[in-house]
């Protein structure tokens, strides 16, 4: 799927990166995307522009959407991390768990294979329903 960045069609599954170069009233702004085949090319329009339209595509993910977490939640993703979770999701049950794995939606409930356990959490995460269809990265919340 092509989509339009500017004045030019690209793939969004083949950039790896974005770079903006700021606007001001004597120079136009222009975002360079660096695709996987190594190459770049320089497109006339805003980072804004460009970032709306790959989030759009569903190829980066909406910094709107991250959710504010409460100190202690900060403190307990940290300390997962740590311990080699990557993966936090909320039971149909209300109960909150972490996992080592991505866990993989089982009816109501989560589950990341028969030989991890998941840990369960202490904190809220108001943000984290059990209806989500995918489960929280911990590196991208904190």
């Amino acid at each position: 799927m092509l989509v339009k960045i500017g004045n030019a069609y690209i793939d969004p599954a083949e950039v790896v990166a974005m770079r903006g170069e700021p606007a001001n009233e004597l120079d136009p702004a222009y975002v360079e995307i660096e695709l996987r085949s190594g190459s770049s090319i320089l497109i006339y329009c805003e980072m804004a522009e460009a970032e709306e339209i790959m989030i759009e595509a569903g190829m980066i993910a909406d910094p709107a959407a991250n959710p504010i977490l409460e100190l202690e939640e900060v403190d307990e993703l940290k300390h997962l991390l740590g311990l080699g979770f990557h993966w936090i999701a909320r039971d149909g049950d209300g109960k909150i768990y972490a996992y080592k794995d991505k866990p993989l939606r089982e009816g109501i409930y989560w589950s990341a294979g028969i030989a991890q356990a998941p840990l369960r959490l202490s904190g809220t995460y108001d943000f984290c329903d059990a209806a989500d269809l995918e489960p929280w990265a911990i590196e991208a919340l904190i």
